[in-house]
């Protein structure tokens, strides 16, 4: 019978274990896709140095304040996290629900409409600035403008940038293969010195780079020209091709590229992004 009874036990605390660990260890992995996991690893780090030198003083007053801190903890990594928390549940959402075949769903048909309004637009002179998401959320830039999530339409997309409509102003941003949100307000750069050679949306367009790893496409309403801005620099005069062939990278070679767009990893592997546009300027 005792046997039994601390083999049951033993069962019990694997399961807690398990039931504990493996949650936290998809909330950590989804969160190093953002930029937010440094804020969390900067407040530990904070936290655990001035405890421990509370400790070796024998600061009794800090320590008991530190110790009863950690009980508010969970409420500041929930304001922290609140953009990155509310995609983990969409996410959930969006996987456990059906979907159907919709137009532009998969990788190659939502690449093919893309690069087809931004071809449309340019030859029109309509000015357009879409973001497309990657590692990092770029939920902070979607308070501004309108939830969509609908497939990549050629037709939509030049509706939503046609001048006089509501969000045509505003930038687009592309997730999960899929228009997320249109109409959103992206950040300037901090560089004074980036500011005078280009427009609104081409600095726009530099700014958000700056602050994450999204790939954004704009369009001239001056001239026409299509550039492609990432990592805070931005390459101007590109075709629709080029277009096509970075977001079929985008939207179907995330895994094989994940590292590669990553800026912490840019002196191991080639940037796909880069490699692209090199190809196209050498006729390849």
């Amino acid at each position: 019978m005792t046997f039994g009874l601390n083999l049951l036990t033993v069962i019990q605390y694997v399961c807690q274990i398990i039931f504990l660990a493996v949650p936290l260890y998809f909330l950590m992995v989804f969160l190093q896709r953002t930029r937010g996991y440094h804020i969390l690893y900067g407040v530990f780090g904070i936290f655990i140095v001035m405890l421990l030198v509370a400790r070796i003083l024998r600061l009794e007053e800090t320590s008991w304040l530190l110790e009863h801190a950690v009980t508010y903890l969970p409420f500041i990594l929930i304001v922290i996290f609140q953009p990155e928390l509310r995609r983990i549940f969409a996410e959930i959402g969006s996987r456990t629900g059906i979907r159907g075949e919709t137009p532009g769903e998969t990788a190659a048909d939502s690449a093919s409409q893309l690069a087809r309004a931004i071809d449309s637009l340019s030859s029109q002179r309509i000015g357009a600035i879409i973001a497309i998401e990657r590692k990092e959320s770029l939920d902070v830039y979607t308070t501004s403008g309108r939830k969509l999530g609908v497939p990549i339409i050629a037709d939509l997309i030049e509706c939503i940038f046609y001048p006089g409509t509501t969000l045509h102003d505003g930038g687009m941003i592309i997730r999960d293969a899929t228009i997320a949100f249109a109409g959103c307000i992206f950040p300037l750069p901090e560089v004074e010195d980036v500011r005078r050679p280009y427009g609104t949306r081409h600095r726009a367009a530099i700014g958000l780079t700056e602050k994450s790893d999204a790939i954004v496409i704009v369009v001239s309403e001056e001239t026409g020209l299509i550039s492609i801005a990432y990592h805070g620099h931005i390459e101007r005069g590109l075709s629709a091709d080029t277009v096509k062939r970075i977001a079929q990278v985008c939207f179907g070679q995330e895994e094989d590229a994940e590292t590669a767009l990553d800026p912490d990893a840019a002196n191991e592997t080639i940037d796909p992004v880069t490699q692209v546009i090199s190809d196209i300027r050498q006729g390849n």
